[in-house]
């Protein structure tokens, strides 16, 4: 059995302490292993800091809801704040400032992102040319409409207006507005008035 002698660690580091002590060209290689070191060590925490800026990427200014919004509602500086997000995180279709007399299309979450498509004025739901809108009193029961949709006004069991388009939900605070020609909305707001009217989703 071949017998392996015990090596204090603390005799060696003595050791290596006093060599570098008396001995200027170790000195010289300490301080170099030790500016290498710190070197190391400022790279790493530098290279760091560029991934975590590269794995969030820029920024973006977004228009954020501060609280739950009805269809329906107006954007204001009481429900909306304008923030800065990472931008790949941002759509495309979003919304980076408030502008007077935004209403939302749909229902918008608490700290969502608020895009073109939440606001009332998109695609379909733009006002056809030679229609006017009619708007339905709040208290007035109609079924669970979105904007765009297309249903029929209804009285005394017949259709006064077909295809008008809903341009506003229905609130607690108000009733739904649609357009309709030009040339039937005098008949519907007479039929409103005279609270006899319903709307028929056409789906």
């Amino acid at each position: 059995m071949v017998h392996i002698p015990k090596i204090r660690i603390g005799r060696v580091l003595d050791a290596a302490i006093s060599a570098t002590e008396s001995n200027r060209r170790w000195q010289l290689v300490a301080t170099a292993l030790l500016s290498t070191l710190c070197a190391l060590v400022i790279f790493g925490a530098t290279s760091n800091s560029r991934a975590e800026h590269a794995r969030w990427g820029a920024l973006s200014r977004a228009l954020v809801a501060t609280a739950d919004i009805a269809p329906g509602s107006m954007l204001t500086q009481a429900n909306t704040a304008s923030l800065q997000a990472p931008q790949h995180l941002v759509p495309q279709t979003a919304l980076n400032a408030l502008r007077v007399g935004m209403t939302t299309s749909r229902q918008i979450l608490a700290s969502s992102i608020i895009t073109a498509l939440d606001i009332v004025g998109n695609g379909d739901t733009t006002l056809p040319n030679g229609w006017r809108i009619v708007a339905f009193p709040a208290d007035v029961i109609i079924p669970d409409l979105a904007i765009g949709n297309i249903v029929d006004v209804v009285t005394a069991g017949a259709v006064i207006a077909a295809d008008a388009v809903v341009m506003t939900p229905a609130t607690q605070e108000r009733g739904v507005e649609i357009a309709v020609p030009a040339d039937l909305a005098a008949t519907v707001a007479a039929a409103i008035n005279n609270g006899d009217t319903s709307l028929v989703a056409s789906g």
